[in-house]
């Protein structure tokens, strides 16, 4: 488990989400709407649609 807990927008980009796992190489981002988390987006999500 990472120290600092990286996370990401629901508002955001899914591009942002791209580039927080690779500058930080974590695997899952929770993903926040207004402090609260809503979800969690994987790594492999986004490989997943990448191939698609």
């Amino acid at each position: 488990m990472s120290e600092q807990v990286i996370t990401v927008d629901a508002a955001e980009d899914v591009h942002v989400a791209y580039r927080l796992f690779r500058r930080f190489g974590v695997r899952r981002l929770p993903v926040l709407d207004r402090h609260r988390v809503v979800g969690v987006i994987a790594v492999d999500d986004l490989l997943l649609d990448v191939f698609r």
